[in-house]
């Protein structure tokens, strides 16, 4: 929703600008859909679309459209749309809701870093302008991998366009204005870059209509590098994923997961007929295709989430006053999904711990944790964990309510567990692969039944 609002905000400036929307109050419509996105995702509504409307009239050098962009007045109609809201909820809650969360979800995020030893105001910057570019391409894939055709190819669709460069210019002040932006915030968060999927979209699609429109763009080794690697990438995801079903998940391979199969082949069809049209058109149908597949098919087989029956379990027996312990890194406790309203949850694994302390402190301090006694305690642990840190005494005091495997986090892995995972493949000790990737859970109590 906020980027809609964004996105038409930036439309019906161009309108006024380009003349199609005329009157002395041309530019008020943009100020009042900047009022709805203020009220969807706060003072960014208006940041983010004034930035870039700065910017490209500064690219323009027009000094006059400053000037009628009658800032004042439409400044009032944003105010009259968008502070009601604010006003009332300052009204009903007071400093609850000022702290937070106008506090929390702006200030602090806008807040700046303390830099501490080995980093430095610069180094931030860096390091933010790095990672969000980085997060540009990744989240953005499989298209963001024409983007140096795409930038290779501006000045030649900029002069076949040339009647009309507003929209371009446009484009490219709405997406260096947001990144600048979140360059300078002080928080950082992936997600951040959904507000660049709008004007990145236009600048790729303004590009892959080049292509259908210019036989000479789609010749280019820099528009044919990326499509082959497209197909020759869905052939290995394809037979990656048989393999993984029939090897690991033990499955038969689905005609379905064959089906797709033609998907590359159609491309390879279209890229060796060096047709305009088919070449385009293949590449959005294997990015149809694929991530359908991988929404519809893969997560669903793959991301069967074990802890919502542990959750499940907890919930059919919880009262008011129990409590619930997280005692595993690999253990998420929001994935637990159990409600705080009555009871809240005490979190035993080790980012609650100074790490300075060791592993004999984690051990106390889980123990601590199932030895209470005046109530009743839920503890979701693994059971390399239990064994661990456990002792056997406390052990025939609990009570194992389930058990269940979940996959484990391959980051958290060392080098040792991947060369021991590729010998058991070489091997073909499947068991061995299969248990390897998984690692059990446990769900412990103090009290039966």
């Amino acid at each position: 929703t906020f980027i809609l609002f964004i996105g038409a905000s930036l439309y019906l400036f161009l309108k006024a600008y380009r003349g199609d929307i005329k009157g002395r109050f041309r530019y008020l419509y943009m100020y009042a859909v900047m009022a709805l996105a203020m009220l969807t995702k706060g003072p960014l509504g208006f940041l983010y679309p004034m930035l870039a409307i700065c910017l490209f009239l500064i690219i323009k050098k027009d000094r006059q459209a400053f000037k009628e962009l009658d800032f004042p007045l439409g400044f009032l109609v944003f105010a009259a749309i968008s502070a009601p809201w604010f006003i009332a909820m300052i009204a009903l809650h007071g400093n609850e809701y000022i702290e937070k969360v106008w506090s929390l979800e702006i200030v602090k995020k806008l807040k700046h870093p303390s830099f501490g030893s080995g980093k430095n105001f610069l180094g931030h910057y860096f390091y933010s302008m790095f990672y969000y570019a980085g997060m540009v391409f990744a989240r953005h894939l499989p298209w963001t991998i024409f983007l140096p055709a795409s930038l290779a190819s501006v000045r030649r669709r900029n002069s076949a366009q040339a009647k009309d460069g507003n929209g371009p210019a446009l484009i490219s002040a709405w997406f260096f204005a947001v990144f600048v932006s979140l360059v300078f915030v002080g928080s950082k968060e992936s997600y951040y870059v959904l507000a660049l999927s709008m004007p990145l979209s236009l600048f790729l699609g303004r590009y892959f209509s080049g292509v259908l429109a210019d036989d000479g763009l789609s010749k280019k080794i820099l528009f044919k590098l990326p499509f082959v690697f497209m197909a020759i990438a869905c052939f290995l995801a394809l037979f990656l994923w048989l393999g993984f079903m029939v090897y690991v998940l033990g499955k038969p391979a689905l005609s379905l997961s064959l089906l797709l199969l033609l998907v590359p082949v159609f491309m390879i069809y279209a890229y060796r007929g060096k047709n305009k049209i088919l070449l385009p058109l293949s590449f959005f149908v294997a990015s149809f295709a694929f991530l359908g597949y991988f929404a519809g098919y893969i997560i669903p087989a793959v991301d069967k989430d074990p802890l919502l029956e542990v959750s499940a379990e907890i919930k059919a027996v919880i009262k008011a006053g129990d409590v619930v312990g997280v005692a595993s890194d690999a253990i998420s406790y929001h994935r637990l999904n159990v409600s705080l309203k009555d009871y809240k949850i005490i979190r035993a694994d080790k980012r609650t711990i100074d790490r300075s302390m060791g592993l004999e402190s984690k051990k106390a301090y889980i123990e601590d944790f199932l030895k209470t006694e005046d109530r009743r305690i839920f503890c979701a642990i693994t059971k390399e964990d239990y064994y661990n840190f456990v002792d056997k005494e406390l052990q025939r005091r609990l009570f194992l309510m389930d058990k269940t495997l979940i996959w484990k986090k391959f980051h958290k892995q060392d080098e040792s567990y991947f060369k021991e995972l590729f010998t058991y493949f070489l091997q073909g000790k499947r068991q061995k692969v299969r248990d390897a990737l998984k690692e059990e859970i446990y769900l412990l109590s103090n009290r039966s039944g």
